[in-house]
């Protein structure tokens, strides 16, 4: 190929042959790098609306937390009626 020689026919299907691999395992590298990007977007976006379901269960258990503690402190502060 290099030596300006023109190749026999047999060397001009060889090297067809292992163009046409090459191309095929570019296009499956290709495939497959596409596939474990979009596999790793979901497994982020699923981290985060995990995040996002977590940290939202902790606000509500602290607001609960909260409206408790206000109810006990709202009823040790009020004064007791006293009966006439």
């Amino acid at each position: 190929m290099t030596s300006g020689e023109p190749l026999s026919d047999e060397d001009q299907a060889r090297q067809s042959r292992s163009l046409n691999i090459t191309v095929t395992n570019l296009e499956k590298v290709t495939e497959a790098a596409c596939a474990l990007e979009k596999a790793a977007e979901k497994a982020h976006g699923a981290d985060r609306g995990d995040k996002r379901l977590k940290a939202e269960q902790l606000r509500r258990e602290i607001a609960e937390r909260l409206e408790r503690l206000n109810a006990q402190w709202n009823a040790q502060s009020k004064p007791e009626v006293s009966q006439l």
